[in-house]
């Protein structure tokens, strides 16, 4: 049965993950697809922004260590996706590429 409690702790956990290209938190460029208590621990499901992102093997890691630091380690199951236009993060162009453009020109500018 799930457990919001461990489901809020892991997303509280995942605000700590930061995309590694982007320099933001994950959980603000809508990239948690799903996290979800099971019987033996958590599923966490993560949208990349562009297909073949170059950082999604640490990005996955990450994910993996902040989950794991809830729920203990080997009870994380983390399952990669991409997003599609209509999932990802609103930008100029409609397009989670266009997206992840708009949020690195805005990381450039702080």
């Amino acid at each position: 049965m799930p457990d919001p409690d461990v489901e809020a702790a892991v997303r509280t956990a995942l605000a700590g993950v930061v995309d590694p290209e982007i320099r933001r938190p994950i959980t603000e460029l809508d990239m948690v697809d799903r996290v979800v208590a099971t019987a033996t621990g958590v599923e966490v499901g993560i949208r990349l922004t562009i297909v073949g992102c170059p950082a999604s093997d640490r990005i996955e890691r990450d994910v993996r260590a902040a989950a794991e630091g809830v729920v203990g380690a080997g009870n994380a199951v983390v399952e990669l996706g991409v997003m599609t236009p209509s999932s990802g993060t609103p930008s100029p162009s409609g397009s989670a590429a266009g997206a992840r453009r708009a949020a690195t020109r805005s990381a450039r500018a702080r």
